[in-house]
């Protein structure tokens, strides 16, 4: 029937998507405003057990430093680069008990500004190969899972 079952018990999910991450931004919404603890909590509170957070393989390659205005709010984010936000996010929704899919939304981060430009809703282009897909995809998983 389509249900899924974990040590017996129906799983039910109840989510949320928290985008932002993927933009040039590099950071979820709300993260400027609000602690990544606070925000959390706000998702436990409401009953939400799942969260999909977004990314773009882009960023995940240049792997640069969290922007200060989102570091400035959550102590578990100061001085970590990209992956290690997605790391430090990851880890305090397992704490509280909440499944995170992370997902690619994006290859390149500046399609707000140009979509949709050149792009051919693919996942690989000219510049962004099966291989370097995958270079970008494993160096995420061996960092997050």
């Amino acid at each position: 029937n389509g249900s899924l079952f974990v040590n017996g018990q129906e799983l039910r999910l109840k989510g949320l998507n928290w985008f932002g991450s993927e933009s040039e931004a590099r950071v979820p919404r709300g993260l400027n405003h609000r602690s990544l603890g606070e925000l959390m909590e706000f998702v436990q509170a409401n009953g939400f057990n799942a969260l999909r957070v977004t990314f773009s393989l882009q960023n995940v390659e240049s792997n640069e430093l969290t922007p200060s205005s989102a570091a400035a709010h959550s102590v578990e984010l100061a001085g970590t680069d990209y992956v290690g936000m997605l790391e430090a996010i990851v880890a305090m929704a397992a704490r509280r008990n909440l499944l995170v899919l992370l997902g690619c939304h994006r290859i390149k981060s500046g399609y707000p500004h140009e979509w949709p430009g050149k792009w051919n809703g693919r996942w690989t282009d000219g510049q962004w190969t099966p291989s370097r897909v995958l270079a970008a995809w494993s160096g995420l998983m061996k960092r997050v899972c």
